[in-house]
């Protein structure tokens, strides 16, 4: 059940394999309340797949206050391509 509200997001990915077929997960995190919000099997860490994980937020009616990213691979991408502008971002 959703709660929407102003959040603190966390992004991460994990990947579970290193072969061809890879398998992982993107997980939006609200560190205040310690909530998984959203969460999205993905095969790689794209621009498209933040986008698309932010907009289901913004459409169950959550604020997005600043956003936080671990800095690996696909993450400069995704800091420079917009997808979050006018947020305080943090790469940890």
């Amino acid at each position: 059940m959703h709660k929407p509200r102003a959040i603190t997001l966390v992004c991460d990915a994990t990947f579970y394999a290193k072969r061809k077929d890879k398998l992982g997960t993107l997980v939006f995190f609200d560190s205040t309340q310690k909530e998984v919000l959203l969460w999205k099997h993905i095969q790689s860490e794209t621009v498209k797949e933040y986008k698309d994980l932010k907009q289901q937020l913004e459409n169950l009616g959550y604020t997005i206050q600043s956003v936080t990213f671990d800095g690996k691979r696909g993450l400069p991408k995704v800091a420079n391509s917009g997808c979050f502008s006018k947020l305080s971002l943090k790469a940890i």
